[in-house]
């Protein structure tokens, strides 16, 4: 009787063991890969949010007119979009915007 008892006792503790051993490899695991995945995130995210490097402007006109042939870079790729006339002459009005950049 006390060894059946025993062999039951041992068999508990060791099914308790495998179990905590497994659930803390599994957790083990299941860190590692979220860190490694927040890891990839974080890195993703920094080389996105990278600065632009904006040019360093010496004076005042300088920075007026890479804000104005910014302004004209856009307002040509929103008049490629119009439908409303036809292609030609959408590239002839881009073309003489474009021409007033400085």
């Amino acid at each position: 009787m006390k060894a059946v008892k025993n062999a039951r006792m041992r068999a508990v503790a060791v099914h308790y063991l495998k179990t905590i051993v497994l659930t803390t490899a599994v957790a083990a695991i299941r860190s590692f890969t979220l860190k490694k995945r927040l890891l990839k995130k974080a890195t993703m995210m920094s080389e996105f949010n990278k600065p632009t490097g904006l040019p360093i402007f010496k004076s005042q006109q300088e920075f007026y007119d890479y804000l104005r042939n910014s302004v004209i870079d856009e307002v040509t790729t929103e008049i490629q979009k119009m439908q409303g006339f036809g292609k030609d002459t959408l590239d002839s009005l881009c073309i003489y915007i474009k021409g007033m950049k400085k």
